[in-house]
């Protein structure tokens, strides 16, 4: 009796840490009012307001909010963030850590109101949380409402809730997709490793188990061969559902948000009506500049999406290092000097010699770069 009531005892404490949750300070959690009036936030890409406690982004290129430094211990390895979006998209979250390193996760955005748990913990080990951006995709110019933010110390049972959300979650649609998908894993551990964890474990407890299940007794070699074969067909037959589910998921994704639409209205639903105002300016530039001709962007900033978009979309027009013409897209610090025929950034020059060709609006133009002759 004094066996079993230790018993139920054990288990019921195991219960009790299983599911118990860690209460998080306060300081480690933030209403979409407080991100806004808070000194240290930013807004970018987007305006922005306060209605009914939530931070209403209006969607822009890519709505980001960026916090203040933090410091919030390694421990903390979830982050919620409880969002209501107006279409299907991408969610970015860049994580700098307090050893300096910056961590990067993708999560899937779905239209409605939603609570995304992203697990932390694989990446950021020791130290602390310094501080994170936000960035979403794929609002095709509606308005994101941030409810709140907050990191937190899982339990047990909370920790696995969340792993397996993360495990389960569909490849997050991009450029390599057409190509490949990522691993799926449960936190630090992908679908491989875990199916080959199980196909050893299978094997072993298997053979040892077959002869007396079976009543019969043999070579101890022939049930290991059974037993490690049925362990690779359990493994294979459970990392193609897997896998098949990840393309079920995209096909849906894709119905709902591009099926029957031209390439420029696909691109302008993931990317929001900014993109498609720039592809229409890049069509302006294609159609303008002569046949056998090369273009540049005149400035070009580090990591600028829409440079690299435009070598694409203004095919067959080459992007080159030594362009006839140069174009500025809504750029109001770019500007034309006809005194020295120079285009300048503020006070600085970034193109010498060169005229305008062709304006499409106050900010946006092409310019022709008048070459010295022989």
């Amino acid at each position: 009796m004094r066996t079993k009531t230790r018993i139920i005892f054990l288990l019921a404490f195991a219960f009790v840490a299983l599911i118990g949750s860690e209460a998080y300070p306060a300081e480690y959690a933030w209403s979409g009012s407080s991100v806004s009036e808070d000194r240290g936030w930013q807004v970018i890409n987007s305006a922005s307001s306060v209605e009914g406690g939530a931070l209403v982004l209006t969607s822009g290129t890519a709505p980001r909010v960026v916090s203040p430094q933090l410091n919030i211990p390694a421990s903390e390895s979830v982050m919620e963030i409880t969002l209501v979006s107006p279409a299907d998209g991408t969610g970015a979250l860049g994580v700098g850590t307090s050893s300096g390193a910056l961590v990067t996760k993708y999560f899937n955005i779905t239209p409605g109101r939603r609570v995304y748990a992203i697990y932390l913990g694989d990446a950021v080990k020791k130290g602390a949380i310094a501080g994170f951006v936000m960035e979403f995709y794929g609002g095709a110019g509606g308005e994101y409402r941030l409810e709140s933010v907050r990191f937190y110390k899982p339990s047990t049972l909370e920790l696995l809730k969340v792993l397996w959300g993360g495990f389960m979650e569909p490849e997050i649609i991009k450029v390599s997709t057409i190509n490949s998908i990522t691993t799926p894993s449960f936190g630090p551990v992908s679908l491989p490793v875990m199916l080959y964890a199980f196909i050893i474990v299978f094997t072993v407890a298997a053979s040892l188990a077959w002869p007396r299940l079976s009543g019969r007794r043999g070579a101890q070699g022939a049930y290991l061969t059974r037993a490690a074969a049925l362990g690779f067909f359990i493994a294979a037959v459970t990392l193609a559902l897997r896998m098949d589910y990840n393309w079920v998921k995209l096909r849906e994704t894709e119905s709902r948000t591009l099926s029957g639409k031209s390439a420029a209205a696909k691109v302008r639903e993931l990317n929001g009506p900014e993109t498609g105002s720039f592809l229409s300016f890049v069509d302006f530039v294609r159609k303008s500049v002569p046949e056998g001709k090369t273009v540049a962007p005149a400035v070009e900033p580090a990591g600028d999406q829409r440079a690299t978009m435009a070598r694409y979309y203004l095919l067959p027009v080459i992007t080159s290092s030594k362009p006839d013409y140069l174009w500025v897209y809504n750029d109001a610090s770019v500007y034309y000097d006809p005194a020295t025929s120079s285009l300048k950034k503020g006070s600085a020059v970034v193109a010498e010699r060169v005229k305008l060709f062709k304006a499409y609006s106050t900010l946006s133009a092409v310019y022709e770069v008048i070459k010295k002759r022989d």
